[in-house]
């Protein structure tokens, strides 16, 4: 009788958890749909939410209508302008041309001579350029490009009176060649393509790089293709007198139209250029 009774309480406590188990899967199967339809509904909103932010990102990405834009196109034009101006200058004149120049400094030289002096200008074109890198923070960008195109104005001044014959010969060139050089290696040479990118906002930034790469290209075309029928038209100390007019008229461009930069977070200075003007 004992063991009768503890088979008839093990077979209703099976019953039981039968039961529950049957009522416990038939309430899942009541909130399946309900869940299923909450899953879709959320993933269609998901959707609908990722296409939206897709959408905003794309727009605010910047298109090339953009560097016309009342609000962009000052800038973006300094910038493209900076890129030109920067081998406007002249200098790829004196590294592609620098046996033919010292060649005219009123006396004879030797070839081995012209050699080393023009590897004298690569040597100090190289190692001046690093001199910018430590001092473009503490001089800042605008007084760095100031003191490029005034100083590389004098040095190509100096170039047109000796190639002129008033004074001295290749000896006399030299100094004033490296130290035109030395002028853009500080100033023109890195800082113009560092404060095109920082004159505008991250949106425009990639195409107005873009735009001033092709322009520095042209300049660069123009330029060294164009000396040598200028020297020959013109004669060779009017054509560096000219180059001295493009390298002060960027002194005057930078004075009058760059702003600083230095110290200003990305997408600051059109605040700084806005409060400038009033």
């Amino acid at each position: 009788e004992e063991l009768q009774a503890m088979s008839a309480a093990a077979a209703a406590t099976a019953d039981a958890r039968t039961a529950a188990w049957q009522h416990r899967r038939s309430s899942c199967n009541g909130r399946l749909p309900v869940i299923k339809e909450d899953q879709r509904r959320g993933g269609s909103i998901g959707t609908a939410s990722s296409v939206a932010a897709g959408q905003k990102s794309s727009d605010s990405s910047g298109g090339w209508k953009d560097l016309c834009a009342r609000s962009h196109r000052k800038m973006a034009a300094v910038g493209i302008i900076l890129w030109g101006l920067q081998l406007l200058s002249g200098i790829d004149v004196i590294t592609n041309y620098a046996p033919q120049i010292f060649d005219r400094g009123q006396d004879d030289i030797s070839e081995s001579r012209k050699l080393f002096y023009t590897l004298l200008v690569g040597v100090v074109y190289v190692a001046a350029t690093p001199f910018a890198t430590l001092t473009v923070d503490r001089l800042g960008r605008r007084a760095l490009l100031l003191s490029g195109s005034f100083g590389m104005t004098l040095m190509y001044i100096g170039i047109s009176v000796v190639i002129g014959g008033s004074i001295g010969g290749s000896e006399a060139l030299l100094p004033f060649v490296l130290l035109l050089v030395i002028f853009y290696s500080v100033s023109w040479g890195p800082v113009s393509c560092a404060m095109a990118s920082e004159l505008v906002e991250t949106s425009i930034r990639a195409k107005v790089n873009a735009v001033g790469t092709v322009t520095n290209w042209l300049a660069d075309y123009v330029v060294v293709s164009s000396f040598l029928t200028l020297s020959s038209t013109l004669g060779e100390r009017a054509t560096f007198a000219m180059y001295a007019s493009i390298c002060f008229l960027s002194g005057i461009f930078v004075l009058v139209y760059v702003p600083e930069t230095n110290g200003l977070a990305l997408g600051d200075v059109r605040g700084s250029v806005e409060s400038e003007n009033g």
